[in-house]
């Protein structure tokens, strides 16, 4: 059987020199498809690349130079100089990425960050193998290793063949991809922890939920931001949303003491944005929360690497931990969602999102059976008869939801009722906006205007001991 131990060794050094973007790598030894096999393979060409050129891996942490004949400089990203162990890949990456001529100096810029976001990626790839084997921090500790004088790249390599030996198998693709195993990592293991809170009931429990769990695992809420999507206003300046909504998430995230931001689409909220379209969402076209809402948090998510590059994150990519309050029993859809998983639409070489459902499984009595247990306070549309809190009028909502919206809210429903018919689509394949406005019209002119009490919801779902319960709190 091939010696394992062969894969790491390194050959003796030829020439000095700082490596060519363009030089011919040696082809690595094979070895059988073993756990070990595609993390020796990968060492080994680091290992003999580094020797051929006789650099040590510190000689290697410094930016790519720039494209020789552009007079441009290659653009370094702000987490400063690579780690250590990550120049080892930097070279290997270097070794395989022929040299092209680049006229245009932003576009040599450009390659030269692709190269340093692949050289995280590759950090936090050779993270998640030994972080089983040596415990949490494991690259840090290596990084040690490496700057202790008199270490060179054989002692390092040999170590890291220790560390292998218990690693687990690898996937075909090494580099080039964000790899992270969230269930291995508690909130303990997150740079930023994201609540995405709309103001309602699922989310007002999970963002106590969250609060807890990170309580618990000795987080600090400094790392907690609790963020709210503006939907912004109609032309006659109704807005889109339940009145008082983001000050309602501002009120519970302060309750917590976390910070709070609020975003916005820059081209205009919800109702700007049919127009646009001349079109309503639907549960297959849901534009409403791909563009007012999760483009928007991007940006978010983006400010929040820079700010910890600020704080001197570096040498891999930041770990942001993004929570919504989605419950299995909310839809088909939403049980089919994993409880918590990597989000690669949303992670790069500069940060790894993990998104989180902590209540997923919660029942609706549950969610409110916490809020109870809080005395938070919650909103007013859940005590007048509404069962969920989106847009006061939204396109997901059920028959009975939206008539007793248009009851609470007509002047708002007219707007819609008017865009409906302006734009020449319906707001729903079941029903109009016209229909539920005459159906909500009816009911107004049988029964008179909705009535309610303080704790009607919790009556309704909890009864009304937790309810007193609740209200004694809340006062």
């Amino acid at each position: 059987m091939t010696n394992q131990l062969a894969l790491f060794e390194a050959p003796a050094p030829v020439a000095a020199g700082r490596p060519c973007m363009g030089a011919a790598l040696p082809p690595a030894k094979r070895a059988p498809r073993t756990r070990l096999a595609r993390i020796g393979e990968d060492l080994d060409r680091a290992a003999r690349l580094i020797a051929e050129h006789g650099l040590s891996p510190d000689s290697c942490a410094e930016p790519p130079p720039a494209p020789t004949g552009t007079g441009a400089r290659s653009r370094q990203p702000e987490h400063g100089a690579l780690h250590p162990v990550g120049a080892i890949f930097l070279a290997a990456h270097a070794a395989e990425t022929p040299r092209k001529p680049v006229e245009d100096p932003v576009r040599a810029g450009a390659a030269a960050d692709r190269v340093w976001a692949r050289c995280d990626e590759a950090l936090r790839y050779l993270a998640d193998r030994l972080d089983p084997a040596l415990g949490r921090g494991a690259v840090e500790r290596i990084a040690g290793w490496v700057a202790q004088p008199g270490t060179g790249l054989q002692e390092v390599l040999a170590e890291l063949t220790r560390a292998a030996h218990k690693a687990r198998p690898l996937p075909k693709v090494p580099i080039g991809y964000v790899e992270f195993n969230p269930k291995r990592h508690g909130p303990e293991g997150y740079d930023w922890i994201v609540v995405a809170s709309s103001g309602g009931k699922d989310s007002q429990a999970m963002l106590d939920e969250v609060v807890r769990s990170t309580d618990a695992a000795g987080v600090p809420r400094e790392r907690i931001v609790v963020v709210h999507n503006d939907l912004d206003v109609t032309d006659s300046g109704e807005s889109v949303e339940w009145p008082g909504t983001m000050e309602l998430a501002r009120e519970q995230a302060e309750h917590y003491g976390l910070r709070f931001v609020t975003l916005r689409r820059p081209q205009g909220g919800l109702w700007r944005q049919l127009f646009q379209r001349r079109m309503w969402p639907s549960s297959s076209a849901r534009w409403c929360t791909s563009d007012q809402k999760s483009a928007q948090a991007l940006k978010l998510l983006t400010a929040l690497v820079k700010e910890s590059r600020r704080a001197g994150v570096r040498g891999r990519p930041v770990r942001i931990l993004y929570c919504l309050g989605l419950r299995a029993q909310e839809s088909a859809g939403r049980a089919r969602k994993a409880p918590i998983a990597v989000d690669r639409s949303a992670s790069n070489g500069q940060r790894t999102v993990v998104r989180w459902h902590p209540i997923h499984d919660w029942s609706e009595r549950q969610v409110w059976e916490r809020i109870a247990e809080t005395g938070v306070r919650y909103h007013s549309a859940y005590d007048a008869g509404m069962e969920r809190l989106s847009c006061s009028l939204c396109v997901l909502s059920s028959g009975k939801d939206l008539v007793c919206a248009a009851r609470l809210r007509r002047p708002l429903a007219v707007e819609y009722a008017g865009a409906e018919s302006e734009i020449g689509h319906r707001f729903q394949d079941k029903r109009s906006m016209a229909e539920v406005l005459a159906e909500a019209d009816r009911l107004n002119a049988a029964e008179g205007e909705l009535r309610w009490e303080r704790g009607d919801a919790l009556r309704r779902h909890v009864g009304e001991e937790a309810a007193a319960a609740y209200l004694a709190l809340a006062a």
